[in-house]
């Protein structure tokens, strides 16, 4: 059995890009980024502190929206 196997995987032309450009930072080709980011987090996985990024997507909008009214809120009451 290879110790090593191939694995294929799509992807948007933006995450690609974005993982390339990562890669070069890290003198890394991006297959050998990819499969460093994917052994991290199968390692959080089987510690138990991975989620499911996709199951928890931020509503950015919503957060913004929050701090925009927190912050105004505190300055308020600093007052």
């Amino acid at each position: 059995m290879p110790s090593r196997w191939r694995l294929t995987v799509n992807l948007t032309e933006e995450t690609l890009k974005g993982l390339e450009e990562w890669a070069k930072t890290q003198k890394r080709t991006t297959s050998n980024l990819a499969a460093a980011i994917l052994t991290s987090a199968l390692e959080a996985y089987q510690e138990g502190v991975y989620t499911d990024p996709a199951a928890t997507l931020p509503n950015f909008q919503q957060q913004d929206t929050n701090s925009d009214t927190s912050s105004s809120n505190s300055e308020d009451q600093e007052d």
